[in-house]
């Protein structure tokens, strides 16, 4: 059984105290902008901001968009800020009938914890994803893999999967494979059998 130390009941209220403080659309639209957007440091040396693809369909059913709504949204609020998008849409008549910036009902499934699951034997080595019943995950990736275990303290973050992407792309230099990752602050590279098979059929 994996080690985690959380109670069921505390993540449940977590998650539903985050689900109603991005409830408001722009609370939500803002929430989905700031895991969406990034750094990018051109070979010039100037710095521009960007936006993750990849992310895009997650806040389309975060806010309730239709298929691949959010991303147009999402570089315009990016482009202008909220104040600076409402006044555009505002002087856009065939854009103002309908709420531009409009979000869905907050739904159960949006809202879960990205955890950060170490290897027992390999604690530099951890899996980094997104679930909504993290105990039972950890438990399926561990049959899955035949390897033990935990989440530390510390190790839970509340959120959704745009918060798993984020996640994601700050690790990118650390990752392993998929959805593990060594821990930076760590020299040791070792990998436990499963990932050393892993990489070496990909060799």
């Amino acid at each position: 059984m994996a080690s985690i130390y959380y109670r069921g009941a505390d993540l449940a209220t977590e998650a539903a105290a985050f689900a109603e403080r991005i409830t408001p659309a722009k609370d939500r639209w803002l929430y989905c902008l700031g895991r969406t957007a990034y750094q990018h440091k051109a070979r010039n040396g100037e710095v521009y901001t960007c936006l993750s693809e990849r992310t895009f369909p997650v806040c389309d059913r975060i806010i309730g968009c239709y298929k691949g709504n959010a991303a147009s949204r999402l570089r315009k609020l990016s482009e202008l800020g909220w104040d600076g998008a409402v006044e555009w849409v505002s002087g856009r008549q065939w854009l103002a009938q309908r709420p531009y910036f409009y979000v869905g009902p907050m739904e159960p499934w949006h809202v879960g914890h990205v955890y950060f699951a170490r290897v027992e034997s390999h604690p530099h080595v951890m899996k980094v994803g997104f679930s909504r019943r993290v105990r039972e995950r950890i438990e399926d990736v561990e049959s899955k893999c035949k390897v033990k275990l935990f989440v530390p303290p510390g190790h839970l973050i509340v959120g959704t999967m745009a918060d798993e992407h984020f996640m994601h792309r700050t690790m990118k230099r650390a990752n392993i494979a998929g959805e593990w990752f060594f821990d930076c602050s760590s020299a040791d590279r070792s990998l436990p059998d499963f990932l050393q098979s892993q990489q070496e059929r990909a060799a």
